[in-house]
């Protein structure tokens, strides 16, 4: 039988391209980095399906837009509440937020996998992140709200 030295595999995921797998016959990263923490894909989560529905146009609620002004004063205001909603939580941190565990239409609102349903609507952040945005302007306000109480910052959400 011959000799068989242990390796290490490495795989770099960055959404929207091909998984990229190295090897090595290093020493795992776990045994050097003692505070190395595993994330693992969040589960999928199942919908129903009621088949194609359309709003109709009298039942979409007119354009409105996010104001967050931040505690150092800052004002985070962008053409669209999604864009807003998405910059605010990359300010207070994707990993602060995320340990909220806060979901939205049972997706959790920063997730490392794509959704079947909602997919489209969950916008790639840096780190391989994917932030839920379906949800209208003042459900976004709702859900900053409630990320500004639970991690104590004081700060001002309005619709405009």
């Amino acid at each position: 039988m011959g000799g068989y030295a242990p390796f290490s595999a490495v795989v770099d995921y960055v959404p929207g391209r091909p998984l990229k797998v190295s090897l090595s016959r290093k020493r795992n990263i776990d045994e050097i980095l003692t505070d190395a923490v595993e994330i693992k894909p969040d589960p999928i989560v199942a919908h129903r399906s009621n088949g194609p529905q359309k709003a109709k146009k009298e039942d979409i609620a007119p354009k409105t837009l996010l104001r967050v002004t931040m505690p150092d004063g800052t004002v985070i205001e962008n053409a669209k509440a999604k864009d807003t909603f998405v910059e605010v939580i990359c300010r207070l941190g994707i990993e602060r937020v995320r340990q909220l565990g806060l979901k939205f239409c049972k997706v959790p609102i920063i997730s490392n996998t794509r959704d079947a349903k909602y997919g489209k609507a969950q916008v790639p952040v840096d780190g391989g992140w994917l932030i839920l945005t379906h949800s209208s302007t003042n459900d976004k306000k709702k859900q900053l709200d409630k990320i500004a109480k639970a991690l104590k910052i004081k700060m001002k959400v309005e619709i405009v």
